[in-house]
């Protein structure tokens, strides 16, 4: 099995948030700078495969199958083309003497803005392991490609909509990230579909009309609902709610740009060491954006990523570059407004086929 680690792991030099060495979590106001023990950053977009390198790779590996249809041309004792060596320059030309079925899936990865990195894996694992008349298949091809994505694809250990025993689940992210909808999303499952004791508690009280959506979502989901303006509230909170089997705890936008507002954030989930944290963000978000927000936030010990507002594109390489190169989890997605039924589980196996054209 490939390995799942990038050769050139490390920091973005151009994050405000640069980890150096530490282990466990420190207090808010020592977070920045720390390294992250369990978790792996990687070079950016730019220090990967160039297109041009792509194109050098996929010729030599033509070359390489020329071979192999030379090998299976003999094997039916058909005649052997005279010059089966293909050149670089000569597989620049639309594709000439690729074979079409790998043409064509080269061609999908491009357009889904899957790593350029992680398509040259993808084309050496084909062209090693695949006779030539499967690299013509795409059907075939198509299939086998799928499994082989699934490797890269960090798998979901942290069931989030199936968690057992005393929980409390900390959702965090940027401005419009979908954290208050998602919230609610979650306590219907565990409320009406799993029937478990549930709260919700708020430290968003600045927003304008924050209060105002949670207390409509609490209203209609009969949960009770607490207001935490300061880290004190909030321990007040928690203790109000020792006995609920799910505390919801929904969290103010932070800008992963501004160190002092990830800071804030450390105020209050410092005080929840048993908690697990979930980062929100939309499926449109700008790859680099991910990144940041990924690197912003991982020293509060990320235990996966939720992916809302799925339904609202139909490209998703920048969600799985950032899952495989930061080595986190997607936990679960969302894709609706509505607060029943628009949060599902999801795994390696159905994002990478969302990569090659099936319905989510």
């Amino acid at each position: 099995m490939a390995s799942l680690t990038h050769p050139n792991d490390f920091v973005q030099t151009n994050s405000p948030f640069k980890p150096t060495s530490t282990s466990g979590e420190k207090n808010s106001a020592s977070i920045i700078g720390t390294q992250i023990t369990d978790n792996k950053f990687f070079k950016p977009d730019d220090s990967l495969a160039t297109p041009s390198e792509l194109e050098t790779y996929l010729a030599t590996l033509t070359s390489k199958i020329a071979q192999s249809n030379i090998s299976h041309r003999a094997v039916e004792k058909q005649p052997v083309p005279q010059n089966p060596q293909i050149t670089t320059s000569s597989a620049h030309h639309r594709g000439a003497g690729i074979p079409n079925g790998l043409v064509k899936i080269k061609q999908l990865l491009e357009k889904q803005g899957l790593d350029r990195e992680l398509i040259k894996k993808l084309l050496t694992s084909s062209g090693e392991s695949l006779n030539f008349v499967i690299l013509e298949d795409e059907v075939r091809l198509r299939k086998y490609l799928r499994h082989q994505l699934e490797v890269y694809i960090p798998p979901c250990k942290n069931k989030l909509l199936n968690m057992s025993g005393k929980q409390v689940i900390c959702l965090i992210g940027t401005s419009g990230s979908g954290k208050t909808s998602t919230c609610a999303k979650l306590i219907a499952i565990y409320k009406k579909e799993q029937s478990r004791t549930t709260a919700w508690i708020s430290t968003d009280t600045v927003r304008t009309g924050a209060i105002t959506q949670a207390k409509a979502f609490t209203e209609t989901l009969a949960v009770p609902f607490h207001l935490a303006y300061t880290p004190d509230d909030l321990r007040q909170a928690l203790q109000h709610e020792k006995d609920t089997e799910i505390i919801i705890i929904d969290t103010p936008a932070r800008n992963p740009y501004i160190p002092n507002e990830v800071i804030e954030l450390g105020e209050y989930l410092t005080l929840i060491p048993e908690r697990k944290t979930y980062v929100t963000f939309p499926a449109t978000t700008k790859e680099s954006d991910l990144h940041e927000t990924i690197a912003a936030f991982h020293p509060y010990k990320i235990n996966g990523l939720i992916l809302t507002k799925l339904d609202e594109t139909r490209h998703y390489g920048n969600i799985i570059n950032q899952l495989w190169r930061n080595r986190v989890e997607l936990s679960a997605y969302t894709d609706g407004t509505g607060v029943l039924n628009n949060i599902h589980p999801i795994s390696p196996n159905h994002l990478s086929g969302l990569i090659f054209g099936e319905e989510f």
